[in-house]
């Protein structure tokens, strides 16, 4: 239970009751959970939202966050991860404009990402791209589950997906 307390909690999370006890079982530097966002203040049970597994009980000491990647950290773990059944609950974006304000930063995030991999876009990236994540999100991810909220979210992804690669349009632009 150390690790447990020695946690950070996000202000925007809150987690169920039922994870306490398996948490104390050796073994593992680290523990996935299952995270059920809310969006626009919907539950958001389709389009990759959810169960959105993220690792965040950490032990102390053999767990770190890669430095390499500024957003969306991933955790590097000297043992196993465990995975816990009961979510927590992320209160993700509370309207649209709090949701546009952040994709904006991770779209350029990701802009920069492929600018300095070398990848330049090609015309068909600016219909292509942004039709193969409102697939992904909408039918594959079964986004379609939450109707016409899930709809929208997909509309949104797409959205940000062109900003990215006009993004990156005008880094090499701005490079040449």
């Amino acid at each position: 239970m150390g690790a447990l307390r020695r946690c950070r909690r996000a202000r925007d999370a809150r987690t169920g009751t039922g994870s306490a006890r398996k948490i104390e079982l050796p073994g593992f530097s680290g523990w996935r959970i299952p995270r059920e966002n809310y969006l626009f203040g919907h539950r958001t049970r389709g389009g990759g939202w959810y169960p959105d597994y993220q690792t965040r009980l950490l032990k102390v000491g053999e767990a770190q966050f890669d430095p390499e990647r500024r957003v969306h950290e991933v955790t590097v773990l000297q043992q196993d991860c465990g995975t816990l059944d009961h979510p927590f609950i992320h209160y993700n974006y509370k309207n649209v404009a709090q949701f546009h304000q952040k994709q904006k930063v991770y779209s350029a995030y990701d802009a920069q990402i492929l600018f300095e991999q070398g990848i330049r876009p090609k015309p068909q990236n600016y219909i292509l791209q942004p039709l193969r994540q409102f697939w992904w999100r909408f039918v594959t991810l079964k986004g379609y589950i939450d109707g016409l909220h899930g709809l929208h979210m997909g509309l949104l992804m797409a959205r940000y997906e062109l900003r990215k690669y006009l993004l990156l349009r005008g880094l090499w632009e701005s490079a040449s």
